[in-house]
């Protein structure tokens, strides 16, 4: 079973961060999207808080 999410969200804000204590002083691309109407990736955004860094798999697209 593919369990893929698989959602455009409206972008509200991008960015960038690089400190230290983020991504070990590298660039890191930050995306800030609208979450209304979608209570599924917000849960998962809070759930994300408690869960160690690790490895992602992502897509971007234009």
């Amino acid at each position: 079973m593919d369990r893929t999410l698989r959602l455009v969200l409206p972008v509200t804000a991008d960015g960038a961060i690089a400190t230290a204590g983020v991504g070990g002083g590298r660039l890191v691309a930050v995306v800030m999207v609208d979450l209304s109407g979608h209570p599924q990736v917000a849960k998962l955004m809070r759930v994300h808080k408690h869960v160690g860094s690790g490895d992602v798999l992502s897509q971007w697209g234009c």
